[in-house]
C-alpha cells in the first residue's frame, strides 16, 4: 500500500526544509506520528524523525 497526500492531505509537508550532504549545509530532520486505526479505534501508533533529500515539482 502507498500512502500519498492525495489521499491522505495531512501527509502534505509545505516548505520542507532539506537534507544538506555534510558541509554543505544543515542536517534538519522532520517529524512525523503515524496511527493506525481499525474499526474506529486506534491499533498501532510510530513516531520518528526523517529527513529530505530531494524535492520535485511536477506540472500537470
Amino acid at each position: 500500500m502507498e500512502l500519498t497526500s492525495e489521499d491522505f492531505p495531512s501527509l502534505l509537508i509545505k516548505n520542507p526544509y532539506l537534507w544538506y550532504p555534510n558541509g554543505y549545509g544543515e542536517q534538519y530532520l522532520h517529524h512525523i506520528k503515524l496511527s493506525y486505526n481499525t474499526g474506529g479505534k486506534v491499533s498501532d501508533t510510530k513516531e520518528f524523525d526523517f529527513g529530505i533529500r530531494e524535492v520535485e515539482v511536477g506540472l500537470n
